[in-house]
Protein backbone atom coordinates (compact mmCIF):
# COMPACT_ATOMS: atom_id res chain seq x y z
CA UNK A 1 0.00 0.00 0.00
CA UNK A 2 1.22 3.61 -1.14
CA UNK A 3 2.25 5.62 1.91
CA UNK A 4 1.80 9.15 2.19
CA UNK A 5 3.77 11.72 4.32
CA UNK A 6 2.19 15.05 5.16
CA UNK A 7 4.23 18.52 5.26
CA UNK A 8 2.42 21.07 7.18
CA UNK A 9 3.56 24.76 6.20
CA UNK A 10 2.29 28.07 5.30
CA UNK A 11 0.60 29.18 2.03
CA UNK A 12 3.22 31.14 0.67
CA UNK A 13 5.80 27.36 0.83
CA UNK A 14 2.29 25.74 -0.76
CA UNK A 15 2.63 27.98 -4.04
CA UNK A 16 6.30 27.76 -4.03
CA UNK A 17 5.92 23.68 -3.43
CA UNK A 18 2.84 23.22 -6.18
CA UNK A 19 4.49 25.61 -8.78
CA UNK A 20 7.84 24.50 -8.69
CA UNK A 21 7.78 20.66 -7.37
CA UNK A 22 10.29 21.27 -4.52
CA UNK A 23 11.07 21.20 -0.97
CA UNK A 24 12.86 23.18 1.33
CA UNK A 25 15.61 21.36 3.53
CA UNK A 26 16.77 23.80 6.34
CA UNK A 27 19.59 23.73 8.92
CA UNK A 28 18.99 21.77 12.07
CA UNK A 29 19.91 24.33 14.40
CA UNK A 30 17.19 26.80 12.54
CA UNK A 31 14.09 24.19 13.51
CA UNK A 32 12.17 24.48 16.67
CA UNK A 33 13.36 22.33 18.77
CA UNK A 34 16.44 23.90 20.16
CA UNK A 35 18.45 20.49 21.90
CA UNK A 36 18.12 19.09 18.02
CA UNK A 37 21.74 17.29 16.98
CA UNK A 38 23.10 18.02 20.81
CA UNK A 39 19.95 15.57 22.48
CA UNK A 40 22.00 12.34 20.16
CA UNK A 41 25.38 13.97 20.83
CA UNK A 42 24.75 14.20 24.91
CA UNK A 43 24.05 10.34 24.42
CA UNK A 44 26.82 9.45 22.41
CA UNK A 45 29.32 11.64 24.48
CA UNK A 46 28.02 9.99 27.82
CA UNK A 47 28.47 6.07 26.49
CA UNK A 48 31.77 6.99 25.19
CA UNK A 49 32.67 8.12 28.95
CA UNK A 50 31.17 5.07 30.43
CA UNK A 51 33.67 2.98 27.75
CA UNK A 52 36.38 5.48 28.29
CA UNK A 53 36.23 3.84 31.85
CA UNK A 54 37.13 0.72 30.78
CA UNK A 55 40.14 0.91 28.29
CA UNK A 56 43.71 2.13 28.58
CA UNK A 57 43.81 3.93 25.45
CA UNK A 58 42.69 7.45 24.17
CA UNK A 59 39.98 5.47 21.55
CA UNK A 60 37.06 7.26 23.34
CA UNK A 61 38.46 10.41 22.90
CA UNK A 62 39.97 10.20 19.38
CA UNK A 63 36.13 8.64 18.35
CA UNK A 64 34.55 11.78 19.94
CA UNK A 65 36.68 14.09 18.08
CA UNK A 66 36.12 12.61 14.41
CA UNK A 67 32.02 12.57 15.16
CA UNK A 68 32.06 16.06 16.00
CA UNK A 69 34.73 17.01 12.48
CA UNK A 70 31.86 15.47 10.46
CA UNK A 71 28.30 15.93 12.13
CA UNK A 72 28.54 19.42 10.21
CA UNK A 73 25.06 20.55 9.56
CA UNK A 74 22.33 18.29 8.56
CA UNK A 75 19.74 19.98 6.46
CA UNK A 76 16.16 18.16 7.30
CA UNK A 77 12.35 18.77 5.74
CA UNK A 78 9.92 17.33 7.98
CA UNK A 79 6.99 15.00 7.38
CA UNK A 80 4.51 13.53 9.23
CA UNK A 81 2.33 10.55 9.67
CA UNK A 82 -0.44 11.96 10.60
CA UNK A 83 -2.39 14.29 7.86
CA UNK A 84 -5.13 16.27 10.77
CA UNK A 85 -2.83 16.75 14.10
CA UNK A 86 -3.82 20.09 15.78
CA UNK A 87 -0.24 20.41 17.80
CA UNK A 88 1.19 20.18 13.74
CA UNK A 89 -1.35 22.95 12.72
CA UNK A 90 -0.73 25.32 16.20
CA UNK A 91 3.20 24.63 15.25
CA UNK A 92 3.69 24.50 11.85
CA UNK A 93 0.67 25.65 9.75
CA UNK A 94 0.62 29.17 10.85
CA UNK A 95 -1.08 28.41 13.55
CA UNK A 96 -3.93 26.75 11.53
CA UNK A 97 -4.34 28.44 8.70
CA UNK A 98 -1.58 27.02 6.75
CA UNK A 99 -2.16 23.64 4.78
CA UNK A 100 -0.95 20.06 4.93
CA UNK A 101 0.33 18.84 2.15
CA UNK A 102 0.16 15.20 1.29
CA UNK A 103 3.30 13.61 -0.64
CA UNK A 104 3.38 10.05 -1.94
CA UNK A 105 6.58 8.60 -0.22
CA UNK A 106 7.67 6.66 -3.45
CA UNK A 107 8.27 10.12 -4.66
CA UNK A 108 10.90 11.18 -2.00
CA UNK A 109 14.27 10.11 -1.20
CA UNK A 110 15.34 6.36 -0.66
CA UNK A 111 15.35 5.45 2.91
CA UNK A 112 17.74 2.05 2.98
CA UNK A 113 20.92 3.82 4.05
CA UNK A 114 22.13 7.04 6.10
CA UNK A 115 23.22 9.97 4.67
CA UNK A 116 26.64 10.84 4.43
CA UNK A 117 28.99 13.52 3.80
CA UNK A 118 29.92 12.93 0.10
CA UNK A 119 30.72 14.88 -2.95
CA UNK A 120 27.96 12.45 -4.25
CA UNK A 121 24.88 14.83 -4.25
CA UNK A 122 22.74 11.55 -3.92
CA UNK A 123 24.53 9.80 -1.46
CA UNK A 124 24.33 12.62 1.04
CA UNK A 125 19.99 12.58 0.77
CA UNK A 126 17.86 10.11 2.21
CA UNK A 127 14.47 9.65 3.99
CA UNK A 128 13.85 8.28 7.57
CA UNK A 129 11.84 7.75 10.72
CA UNK A 130 13.06 9.38 13.61
CA UNK A 131 13.35 7.45 16.80
CA UNK A 132 12.29 8.65 19.85
CA UNK A 133 12.06 6.09 22.51
CA UNK A 134 15.63 6.43 24.51
CA UNK A 135 15.93 2.30 24.99
CA UNK A 136 16.31 2.16 21.18
CA UNK A 137 18.49 4.99 20.89
CA UNK A 138 20.95 3.72 23.66
CA UNK A 139 20.98 0.09 22.21
CA UNK A 140 21.57 1.79 18.95
CA UNK A 141 24.59 3.88 20.14
CA UNK A 142 25.97 1.22 21.99
CA UNK A 143 25.78 -1.56 19.47
CA UNK A 144 28.26 0.83 17.11
CA UNK A 145 30.64 2.04 20.04
CA UNK A 146 30.52 -1.67 20.98
CA UNK A 147 32.31 -2.81 18.06
CA UNK A 148 34.79 -0.35 18.53
CA UNK A 149 35.75 -1.31 22.06
CA UNK A 150 35.97 -5.00 21.46
CA UNK A 151 39.54 -4.14 19.60
CA UNK A 152 42.79 -4.99 22.43
CA UNK A 153 44.60 -2.32 20.64
CA UNK A 154 44.13 0.56 18.97
CA UNK A 155 45.84 -0.41 15.67
CA UNK A 156 45.17 0.72 11.96
CA UNK A 157 42.15 -1.97 11.70
CA UNK A 158 40.51 0.05 14.99
CA UNK A 159 40.99 3.09 13.05
CA UNK A 160 39.13 2.32 10.49
CA UNK A 161 36.49 0.88 12.31
CA UNK A 162 36.11 3.67 14.63
CA UNK A 163 35.80 6.13 11.19
CA UNK A 164 32.79 4.17 10.22
CA UNK A 165 31.40 3.90 13.56
CA UNK A 166 32.13 8.47 13.25
CA UNK A 167 30.37 8.53 10.24
CA UNK A 168 27.10 5.82 11.12
CA UNK A 169 27.03 7.94 14.42
CA UNK A 170 26.58 11.42 12.67
CA UNK A 171 24.09 10.40 10.35
CA UNK A 172 22.20 8.81 13.44
CA UNK A 173 22.32 12.17 14.65
CA UNK A 174 19.67 14.07 13.19
CA UNK A 175 17.28 10.53 13.60
CA UNK A 176 17.03 10.71 17.44
CA UNK A 177 14.46 13.19 19.40
CA UNK A 178 13.04 13.75 22.84
CA UNK A 179 10.08 11.21 23.40
CA UNK A 180 8.06 14.19 24.20
CA UNK A 181 7.84 14.81 20.44
CA UNK A 182 6.54 11.38 19.52
CA UNK A 183 2.74 13.05 18.87
CA UNK A 184 4.56 14.24 15.93
CA UNK A 185 5.17 10.90 14.14
CA UNK A 186 7.94 12.27 12.24
CA UNK A 187 9.79 11.37 9.08
CA UNK A 188 12.89 13.50 7.89
CA UNK A 189 14.44 14.26 4.69
CA UNK A 190 18.09 14.62 5.46
CA UNK A 191 20.72 15.94 3.16
CA UNK A 192 24.22 16.50 4.92
CA UNK A 193 25.97 18.70 2.08
CA UNK A 194 29.98 18.66 2.04
CA UNK A 195 31.03 21.56 3.03
CA UNK A 196 34.57 22.58 4.17
CA UNK A 197 35.58 25.30 6.92
CA UNK A 198 33.99 25.07 10.41
CA UNK A 199 30.15 26.25 10.46
CA UNK A 200 30.08 28.38 13.25
CA UNK A 201 32.99 30.54 11.96
CA UNK A 202 33.23 32.33 8.68
CA UNK A 203 35.04 30.03 7.04
CA UNK A 204 32.33 27.94 6.01
CA UNK A 205 32.28 27.24 1.82
CA UNK A 206 29.46 24.49 0.54
CA UNK A 207 31.60 22.52 -1.88
CA UNK A 208 28.72 19.99 -3.21
CA UNK A 209 25.15 19.69 -2.27
CA UNK A 210 21.48 18.84 -3.88
CA UNK A 211 21.02 22.62 -5.24
CA UNK A 212 22.50 25.97 -4.93
CA UNK A 213 21.80 27.30 -1.22
CA UNK A 214 18.79 29.42 -0.88
CA UNK A 215 18.46 32.19 1.29
CA UNK A 216 14.96 33.34 3.39
CA UNK A 217 14.51 35.72 6.68
CA UNK A 218 12.93 34.49 9.67
CA UNK A 219 10.99 36.81 11.64
CA UNK A 220 12.55 39.44 10.06
CA UNK A 221 15.75 38.73 12.54
CA UNK A 222 17.65 35.39 11.24
CA UNK A 223 19.00 34.64 7.57
CA UNK A 224 18.35 30.91 6.97
CA UNK A 225 20.05 28.86 4.72
CA UNK A 226 18.07 26.07 2.45
CA UNK A 227 18.34 23.54 -0.39
CA UNK A 228 15.95 22.89 -2.41
CA UNK A 229 14.85 18.71 -3.16
CA UNK A 230 13.76 18.78 -6.71
CA UNK A 231 11.57 16.02 -7.72
CA UNK A 232 13.24 15.21 -10.72
CA UNK A 233 10.49 16.10 -13.39
CA UNK A 234 8.39 13.15 -12.23
CA UNK A 235 4.40 13.51 -12.95
CA UNK A 236 2.56 16.26 -10.17
CA UNK A 237 0.51 12.71 -10.00
CA UNK A 238 2.85 10.98 -8.90
CA UNK A 239 3.44 13.62 -6.17
CA UNK A 240 0.78 14.75 -4.26
CA UNK A 241 -1.50 12.69 -2.95
CA UNK A 242 -4.24 15.33 -1.41
CA UNK A 243 -4.29 18.74 0.41
CA UNK A 244 -5.75 19.39 3.06
CA UNK A 245 -6.70 23.23 4.56
CA UNK A 246 -5.87 24.25 8.02
CA UNK A 247 -8.51 24.29 11.25
CA UNK A 248 -8.52 28.26 10.56
CA UNK A 249 -7.85 28.32 6.87
CA UNK A 250 -9.85 30.96 4.75
CA UNK A 251 -8.61 29.51 2.13
CA UNK A 252 -11.93 28.64 -0.82
CA UNK A 253 -11.63 25.30 -2.75
CA UNK A 254 -12.83 27.49 -5.59
CA UNK A 255 -8.92 29.28 -5.62
CA UNK A 256 -6.89 26.47 -4.78
CA UNK A 257 -8.56 24.01 -7.13
CA UNK A 258 -7.55 26.53 -9.61
CA UNK A 259 -4.15 26.74 -8.50
CA UNK A 260 -3.72 22.77 -8.60
CA UNK A 261 -5.37 22.51 -12.08
CA UNK A 262 -2.51 25.06 -13.45
CA UNK A 263 -0.27 23.11 -12.43
CA UNK A 264 -1.23 19.41 -13.71
CA UNK A 265 -2.79 18.53 -10.21
CA UNK A 266 -7.00 18.73 -10.98
CA UNK A 267 -7.39 15.45 -9.85
CA UNK A 268 -5.69 15.92 -6.71
CA UNK A 269 -8.52 15.81 -3.26
CA UNK A 270 -8.88 18.95 -1.56
CA UNK A 271 -10.17 18.19 2.30
CA UNK A 272 -10.22 20.53 5.14
CA UNK A 273 -9.23 19.97 9.09
CA UNK A 274 -11.60 18.12 11.51
CA UNK A 275 -10.59 19.76 13.95
CA UNK A 276 -12.30 22.36 15.43
CA UNK A 277 -9.82 25.11 16.37
CA UNK A 278 -10.14 29.05 15.62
Amino acid sequence: MMQTLYHYTDLNALLGIIQNKKLWLTGAYNLNDHQEIKWALSKIHEKLVEYNGKCSDDRAQLCWQLIELSVGVPYICSLSETSDLLSQWRAYASNGDGVSIGLKKEALPASNRLPINSIIPKDSLSLHKVIYQETTQNEIIDSLLGKLFQYKELDSEAHMEMSLIASNLSGIVSLFKNEAFYEEQEWRIIHRPFITGNHEITSSRIDQSISEPRYRISNGKRLVTYFEYDFFGAKPEDIFSEIILGPRSEVSDYDLSILLGENGLDVIPIKRSKASYR
